[in-house]
């Protein structure tokens, strides 16, 4: 796992056929285009721009150390020459093996090639039960003959050993198993399966259901994969958060590209978390890729030239991350991260450990700072010499860092909008009126961003006329709401399924958010 947690950054693809038609990979499939249309559009992709070797040099010129390609999402293609299906890259025009390709051009330029593959296949004939919303299976199977989940998984088992044997993976990204066909058995006899084919391999927490922790080996999976939101402190279990640099997964036109700002904060709070961070691009369709994205990641890898040493090959903490930004540790170093400061100094925590000394990281300015009796640590910069995006204050330790910082003192007072992964209450319990596939149980307690996107965080079903949440802030007392609850019916909700007041106190409680993308499955 080592390499694993010192690179702190990788390139996230998703691309295919149906980037011809601008809609989101797999999830279009027989909901906005009909299953065979969707399933035809192969027969006509010709990427004739696709350069393998261009891709992996941006990765490696973006700060990224490793890139991870969606082999075969949940439509069932695959974009590699596959010995156990007719069903991939090679039955096209373009007639190429792209994951070969591909995996040597990151070999050539030092980024650790990895790959993503689906356990749900909504194409494949003995995948079932099928879930019919995305139009059913692709293939007939002979007649007589009925669908076998287990048939599904040796062939699957087939695939993947296609992959680890020709092309050394260094991840194996899983998804798509939330639905009924697959199990908890399964994910840990896959996972085991794995294990022997290669004992090196780093297998996500979504090779079994319920996207938890490996620990007794009933519960398979590596490190955890917070979705479209920067994931909690968290220094017990490796994490990484997948974030789309656009909203759409695969391409879209005109998809609105995050700022640099946003790019660079993303991935300093991911780090100061303690986690990595998967950023993902969709490729055009002829295989370029959109020109602001390429703008935006070369920028990143400029700031990273300055500022990598910060990021690779450092711990999250000693402080707990919040809206003023995190720290990274490494050795007797850290540094602090201020992305947001708050009206006059910045006073952090109890840190009992002995700070030498404190300076501005690649810029000019004075920087007021003072640890006083206790460990509390104040530091302040005047407003014109801080940086827009992230500043970072170089702190020196007497010796290597030993604790973390104590998480029990109150930090300054944070945004009305904090971010994802600050407490609402280092107490706080949440009882919610229903639950659905989707929930989050972890995220109860914590904040939600919903300008990251999507969320982790569903608490009714879309039958549920009076949904409501309970919330014990751990200091006042229980509370009701159920105002700006609403239930759509399939329909969007003005403000989101979750639409409680934001809560301040001055002492534990921060805020909470409000979780947006109520629609079908009221998420």
């Amino acid at each position: 796992m080592q390499w694993f947690l010192d690179a702190r950054f990788g390139m996230f693809i998703h691309w295919g056929p149906v980037s011809l038609t601008g809609k989101e990979i797999g999830w279009s499939r027989g909901t906005i285009t009909p299953a065979a249309d969707y399933d035809a559009l192969h027969k006509e992709w010709n990427p004739h721009a696709f350069d393998a070797d261009a891709w992996a040099k941006l990765t490696a010129d973006a700060g990224m150390r490793y890139l991870c390609l969606v082999a075969k999402h949940h439509d069932g293609f695959v974009l590699w020459d596959s010995a156990v299906t007719e069903y991939d890259i090679m039955s096209g025009p373009f007639g190429r093996d792209i994951v070969a390709e591909l995996a040597a051009a990151c070999e050539k330029h030092g980024v650790r090639f990895c790959t993503y593959y689906s356990v749900l296949d909504w194409y494949d004939p003995n995948y079932s039960p099928q879930n019919m919303t995305y139009g059913g299976a692709g293939e007939a199977l002979p007649d007589g003959v009925e669908p076998n989940m287990d048939r599904y998984v040796d062939y699957m088992k087939a695939q993947l050993t296609e992959l680890v044997t020709r092309h050394d993976p260094g991840v194996l990204w899983f998804d798509g198993e939330w639905e009924a066909a697959w199990s908890q058995e399964r994910g840990v006899d896959l996972y085991r399966f794995l294990r022997e084919l290669d004992p090196d391999l780093i297998i996500n927490n979504r090779v079994g259901q319920g996207r938890t922790a490996y620990q007794d080996g009933s519960n398979p999976g590596d490190f955890d994969t917070p979705e479209q939101r920067i994931g909690m402190f968290q220094r017990d279990r490796p994490w990484e958060t997948c974030m789309t640099i656009a909203n759409q997964w695969a391409w879209k036109p005109d998809d609105p590209t995050k700022s640099l700002r946003d790019c660079i904060q993303t991935l300093v709070r991911c780090a100061s978390g303690d986690g990595n961070l998967l950023f993902n691009i969709g490729p055009m369709p002829d295989g370029s890729i959109e020109p602001l994205q390429v703008e935006r990641l070369l920028s990143m890898g400029e700031w990273m030239k300055e500022n990598g040493d910060t990021i690779y090959a450092t711990r999250g903490g000693p402080w707990e991350t919040g809206s003023w930004g995190g720290a990274t540790t490494r050795g007797d170093k850290i540094w602090l991260h201020v992305l947001n400061w708050p009206d006059g100094a910045l006073v952090l925590p109890a840190f009992d450990q002995r700070v030498v000394s404190a300076s501005l990281r690649n810029r000019n300015g004075k920087l007021i700072w003072s640890q006083k009796k206790g460990g509390l640590l104040s530091l302040n910069v005047e407003a014109q010499d801080r940086d827009p995006i992230d500043t970072i204050i170089e702190l020196q330790l007497a010796e290597d860092l030993k604790i973390l910082a104590d998480s029990g003192d109150a930090l300054p007072p944070f945004f009305l909008h904090a971010d994802a992964g600050a407490l609402i209450s280092r107490k706080a319990t949440i009882k919610t009126s229903s639950t659905c596939e989707w929930d989050n149980s972890e995220m109860h307690t914590r904040l939600v961003d919903d300008s990251q996107g999507a969320v982790e965080w569903a608490f009714h079903t879309d039958l549920e006329q009076s949904p409501w949440v309970e919330v014990d802030l751990g200091v006042f007392g229980k509370k009701r709401f159920s105002d700006g609850i609403t239930d759509s019916l399939g329909a969007a909700c003005d403000e989101g399924a979750f639409a409680l007041e934001s809560l301040i106190h001055a002492g534990e409680i921060m805020a909470l958010g409000a979780a947006s993308n109520c629609g079908k499955g009221a998420k």
